[in-house]
């Protein structure tokens, strides 16, 4: 093992960074880590803004190592100092004015605080996973930047943080908005969210406080019933129509889906003629009927509504359709156009019972008329 205070080592070249002050071998930038058998080299590179700690380790074969890492501090750090019982490194850096703690154990820049609670009792501070005030007036070293939470006990809430300085005066850091009764009855169940102005980073060495209050009183309980009745009222008002709204849209949608087998049923010999008339007629009065009771949606009838009407249409096509392809049938006793003469009647009449609809109606005189056309001027 090297000895402590050898300088057998000021002939190798070292890395330190950039702008190393004085030369490594001052037994202020030395220390000898007896629990871990290892030697450090601490320079402050006053052009890099950094330390670099040097370790100087022995090889099994004999040899040495120089394991390196920098550490950032302040502006143009010049003056090392090492506390060997605590294993802490003070940096002097001269153009921020300010000097940096390293915890030689994490090898990490550390900031010391005083964390305080105000009023006692009334809450407590977590950073870095600890848990303060641990003791009053403790000094402790926190990794530089570390987040502190100011948690409130119940009843009370955080206020603010502020910095302790020198005589007994306080400057304010962080300011929370004011509660109010709603905060109470979000405390009482617990169901108040963390503020972000209960959260301090720590990046400078100081006594800091977080500041509670009481919260307002909560509402008497003679008040709660009557509050959860409002509640409740407030809730079953706003949950009622929609309730009843989707069990109405689930109704309508099974009322739609049974009157579509119906309709498809009249196919169920395969062809729509008329005689399938009857079982329309009958088919479309329960629609209306179930409309006028509310059973089905305006939407809904509108749209069974036309499928009627197209079935009316095909069921007349296929009879005029009849009197063309049966233009050669000896049984046929009627001539074409009685036979259209009372297609069109039937189909006005249809239309004014409102079994079609305007637009079947046109086509179907159409077809009647253009037909007639053909019949007198014989090129049926």
């Amino acid at each position: 093992m090297i000895p402590f205070g050898t300088y057998l080592w000021l002939t190798l070249d070292l890395p330190f960074g950039s702008g190393p002050e004085d030369i490594p071998g001052e037994i202020d930038v030395i220390y000898r880590d007896d629990n871990s058998n290892k030697t450090r080299i601490y320079v402050a590179n006053s052009v890099s803004n950094t330390v670099s700690v040097i370790s100087i380790e022995e090889t099994p074969t004999g040899g040495l190592n120089f394991p390196r890492i920098d550490i950032p501090v302040g502006e143009t750090p010049v003056g090392i100092a090492v506390n060997e019982g605590t294993n802490t490194i003070y940096i002097v850096n001269h153009d921020s004015d300010s000097i940096s703690v390293i915890d030689g154990t994490a090898n990490r820049v550390v900031t010391g605080v005083i964390l305080q609670v105000n009023p006692s009792r009334s809450g407590y501070i977590e950073c870095d996973g600890l848990t303060f005030p641990s003791a009053r007036e403790q000094y402790t070293y926190l990794n530089s930047g570390a987040q502190c939470i100011a948690r409130p006990n119940p009843g009370f809430e955080f206020v603010s943080w502020e910095e302790n300085l020198r005589d007994n005066s306080t400057q304010l850091i962080k300011i929370s908005n004011p509660a109010s009764p709603l905060d109470s009855i979000a405390d009482f169940l617990r169901i108040r969210s963390e503020e972000p102005e209960s959260k301090l980073d720590i990046t400078r060495f100081g006594t800091f406080t977080a500041n509670f209050r009481e919260l307002p009183p909560a509402i008497p309980s003679e008040y709660w019933i009557p509050l959860y009745d409002i509640i409740i009222s407030t809730i079953v008002g706003w949950s009622i129509p929609s309730i009843i709204g989707w069990t109405k849209s689930k109704r309508d949608v099974r009322k739609l889906t049974y009157y579509h087998k119906q309709i498809a049923s009249l196919y169920g010999d395969g062809k729509l003629d008329e005689n399938d008339i009857g079982p329309l007629d009958r088919l479309r009065t329960n629609i209306l009927d179930a409309y006028s009771e509310g059973k089905i949606n305006d939407k809904h009838y509108e749209s069974l509504r036309n499928e009627t009407s197209i079935l009316y249409e095909k069921i007349f096509r296929k009879r005029i359709d009849d009197v063309v392809n049966k233009n050669n049938d000896s049984s046929i006793k009627k001539p074409r156009q009685e036979q259209l003469d009372k297609i069109r009647k039937e189909v006005k009449y249809a239309y004014s019972e409102g079994k079609i609809n305007d637009k079947h109606y046109d086509l179907l005189n159409k077809d009647i008329l253009d037909l007639e056309s053909k019949e007198r001027d014989n090129t049926f």
